[in-house]
C-alpha cells in the first residue's frame, strides 16, 4: 500500500486509519462493520437519500446481530434508507479500519 491508499481521521475523538484494501482480498464477514451501496436505476440514474442525521449520503450502514453476508446487511440497508430492492450487487472497495481494537472492514458495492 502507497501512502495514497490511507487517510486518518479523528472519530469521536479517536484518532483512526483508513485504509483503502482494493477488492483482490474480501474480510471475513465477522470483521465487516459495515456495508454501503451506490445503487443505480434501471435507466442508469445513481440513487442517493437524504437522511435526517446524515444529509445527503449513499445508502448503508452497520451490520445487525443475526446477519450472515455483506449481502444481506447491503439489502435490508438499501430498503430501510432508500426503498428499493436491489441485485446484482459488485464489490468495488474495502476499506480497512483500525477504529476497534482489532481490524475492522467497510464494504462498498
Amino acid at each position: 500500500m502507497s501512502k495514497d491508499d490511507s487517510y486518518v481521521a479523528i472519530v469521536k475523538g479517536k484518532r483512526v486509519t483508513f485504509t483503502h484494501q482494493g477488492t483482490a482480498v474480501i474480510p471475513a464477514f465477522k470483521d465487516v462493520t459495515s456495508v454501503s451501496a451506490i445503487p443505480f436505476t434501471k435507466s442508469g440514474s445513481i440513487v442517493a437519500v437524504h437522511l435526517r442525521h446524515r444529509g445527503i449520503d449513499i445508502p448503508g450502514g452497520h451490520v445487525e446481530p443475526g446477519e450472515r453476508t455483506p449481502e444481506e446487511t447491503l439489502k435490508r440497508e438499501v430498503m430501510e434508507e432508500a426503498c428499493m430492492t436491489i441485485r446484482d450487487t459488485v464489490l468495488v472497495e474495502v476499506i480497512a479500519s483500525d477504529f476497534f481494537d482489532s481490524p475492522s472492514y467497510m464494504l462498498l458495492y
